[in-house]
């Protein structure tokens, strides 16, 4: 979160006697605000709180709650509009949720961080119903006749993955051979960050002459990143792609392993899944980025109003697109299991069944001498 501070000095104070400067201007309320609009989800989720400033030591005022919450919070909701901007007249209150997610000790209240959710209690759902093409607006009252928090966002519209289809499998086969991700952009998407969780089975086997039983086996994920990637429009249909080279999966998932010649590790499928952020939340996750040149001071963005006022924060939206149990390829199981720098791990190969539930699979040996062959029962 970002570190406010108003500094107003006079013109007066320059040929004042008093070498004291004041650095902390009159008391002013700001807002600070951070939410994603995302219709696949099942909630819309609002962070509140506020900047501070004042006498004394900051580390301690820190640790107050009134400093960085508010108490008085008469009203918070989501608004819709059409596509022609005109108000649909339908709403969605938001109620206080300050238990659901728990906060890391710091220097800041300790506290849960105090959170607003939408409420479907009386409407007779328990999802969000949101319409891809409309806007939505949030509107905080904060009563004792402030002005309110306002923002508005568009949604990300659905969009279809190309590549893989539902026939075809992943296949990092080799170091230098790539695997690539296709999509269409989606209407009002800007930046995609595309993730590959591979899925395997890690069991302990102390006797490989019978068959293994997996019914004490450990099912585990790696997460895979693939390079982001940003839309040159926000209209969509747009032809995308990002790829990635086996050795390059290969070496980021040997780091998550250790070797022990007890544990064996069965390949299982991957899942796809793309998060797409709105032009704002792109932009706003740009601007936030570490300094790297000699300029340090980073412009400030926010589509937080209240009232005429900027306040601080985001309010936009992003898109999942989630395509589960997608295969291994055949060579990929080939690269994972023999080449010579995946010994000592046992990721192994299944080869094709004895009976219903029962199943032969193969691994170097440690010293890459031999190739060992067990079988397990599913």
């Amino acid at each position: 979160m970002k570190k406010i501070l108003y500094i107003l000095i006079g013109a007066s104070l320059i040929f004042s006697c008093d070498n004291d400067i004041d650095v902390n201007a009159n008391w002013k309320d700001v807002p600070v605000v951070y939410s994603l609009v995302d219709q696949t989800e099942d909630t819309v989720w609002v962070r509140l709180s506020k900047a501070f400033l004042g006498e004394g030591d900051v580390f301690m005022m820190a640790q107050q709650p009134d400093s960085l919450y508010y108490n008085d919070i008469q009203n918070i909701f989501l608004e819709e509009f059409d596509e022609n901007g005109n108000p649909t007249l339908r709403t969605f209150q938001l109620i206080p949720d300050f238990t659901s997610r728990t906060k890391p000790e710091g220097i800041f209240d300790s506290d849960n961080y105090r959170l607003y959710r939408t409420d479907f209690s009386g409407v007779g759902a328990d999802t969000l119903d949101l319409n891809e093409d409309y806007q939505y607006q949030l509107v905080v009252n904060r009563g004792e006749n402030r002005p309110y928090i306002t923002a508005k966002t568009e949604l990300v519209k659905d969009f279809d993955i190309n590549k893989p289809r539902n026939n075809q499998n992943i296949s990092f086969s080799g170091p230098t051979n790539e695997q690539a991700i296709e999509w269409e952009s989606a209407v009002n998407g800007s930046l995609y960050e595309t993730r590959l969780y591979f899925h395997y089975t890690e069991v302990r086997v102390t006797d490989f002459s019978s068959p293994v039983d997996l019914s004490d086996s450990t099912q585990k994920v790696f997460e895979f990143r693939m390079p982001d990637k940003t839309a040159a429009t926000l209209t969509g249909s747009q032809d995308m792609s990002t790829s990635r080279t086996g050795q390059a999966f290969l070496t980021a998932f040997l780091k998550e392993l250790t070797i022990d010649p007890n544990i064996v590790r069965i390949p299982r499928k991957f899942d796809v899944e793309i998060l797409v952020a709105s032009e704002e939340f792109t932009t706003f996750i740009n601007v936030n980025k570490p300094p790297t040149g000699i300029v340090r001071e980073r412009p400030d963005f926010t589509n937080v109003k209240i009232g005429d006022d900027d306040g601080v924060g985001i309010f936009t939206s992003r898109y999942r697109k989630l395509k589960p149990n997608v295969g291994i390829s055949s060579t990929m199981k080939d690269y994972l299991s023999i080449q010579d720098y995946t010994c000592g791990y046992n990721i192994v190969k299944v080869s094709v069944s004895q009976s219903i539930n029962n199943f032969k699979a193969e691994y170097d040996s440690p010293d890459c001498s031999v190739v060992n062959v067990f079988e397990f029962n599913q």
